[in-house]
């Protein structure tokens, strides 16, 4: 009996921790996919140093996606 629920605690264990670390991976790249833009905007439209920013105000510089 305990062995049987130790096997069931495990499989939910397993389920729940795919969920968290693909919703953790899709978050990570929206991060990055945003970043990514902002950098190419600063890159490629940037006027003067004003600009760049105001465009660095919107950089997401949490770095929580990437660690786990």
């Amino acid at each position: 009996m305990v062995r049987k629920q130790y096997q069931e605690r495990l499989e939910l264990d397993l389920v729940q921790d795919t969920l968290y670390f693909n919703r953790r991976m899709k978050e990570s790249q929206e991060a990055v996919d945003h970043n990514y833009e902002l950098v190419h905007l600063m890159y490629d439209e940037q006027k003067n140093g004003q600009e760049v920013r105001d465009i660095l105000k919107h950089v997401n510089w949490n770095s929580e996606h990437f660690v786990v």
